[in-house]
């Protein structure tokens, strides 16, 4: 199983962790002990902190991992990551990017019950509303503990929610320019349908090349933020301009 996450916000993935037998991966021998191996993509380097897991019959594996080695702090807990597993012939893939914060879920975990055979059983979730929007969940992870009907063992139930929007166009002055959202690169006014509340990064760059001998300067974001910064999705629909002047050398 393998899984890439990004933790800086421009879409690239940063690590990547992954199960390997935990011999191969200190001493190059088998040792039947598999780890959860994290592999910092900036640096080139690996390092495990804990063993992986499989607490039923082995479907389902966990791969646990220090927040901290993923680059997952208090001031910067979320996170996108897609998952993959593979055992040579067949291959499942997690629709995805999901996000996550693991400081602050948006959807409450850990919930269990025990079902009598024939019968049905039901858990409270709560949802952090003021989470949500930044983190939303894929779906609930239901896991069995008893597959003996050959069932899968893990499923994914969705979250269906319904949360206000606002349109957020973002563009620049004069038009043409670039300038990106959420590290996606563009040269015309983008309107997005965002979450409110949402958090968003709007960013551009000076100083831009144009005509032979003319250059745009930036001079400000409409909102007075710095020439890359966080948004707060607002109540109401807004446009963020950066605003630039012309200059010839």
């Amino acid at each position: 199983m393998t899984s890439c996450w990004t933790v800086n916000g421009d879409g690239q993935p940063d690590y990547d962790v992954f199960s390997y037998d935990y011999g191969l991966f200190t001493t190059g021998a088998y040792s039947g002990q598999v780890a959860a191996i994290v592999h910092n993509l900036a640096t080139n380097k690996y390092f495990a902190d804990y063993f992986a897991s499989a607490p039923d019959d082995g479907s389902t594996v966990l791969l646990p991992v220090l927040a901290a080695s993923v680059g997952l702090t208090s001031g910067n807990p979320r996170c996108s990551y897609s998952a993959e597993s593979f055992d040579g012939s067949d291959t499942d893939t997690i629709a995805g990017p999901a996000r996550f914060n693991a400081f602050t879920n948006s959807i409450s975990t850990a919930a269990f019950a025990s079902v009598a055979p024939n019968s049905s059983a039901g858990v409270p979730l709560s949802v952090n509303a003021a989470e949500w929007p930044n983190s939303p969940a894929l779906g609930v992870m239901i896991v069995s503990r008893d597959n003996f009907s050959g069932d899968q063992q893990a499923q994914l139930l969705p979250v269906v929610t319904t949360h206000p929007t606002a349109n957020i166009t973002v563009g620049t002055a004069p038009a043409s320019l670039s300038f990106s959202v959420d590290g996606t690169s563009y040269t015309s006014a983008q309107t997005f349908s965002f979450d409110q509340g949402s958090t968003h990064t709007i960013a551009t760059s000076s100083p831009q090349p144009g005509t032979t001998g003319v250059q745009s300067a930036w001079d400000n974001w409409s909102d007075a933020g710095a020439i890359s910064h966080s948004i707060t999705v607002p109540t109401s629909d807004t446009t963020y301009t950066a605003n630039f002047h012309t200059s010839t050398s």
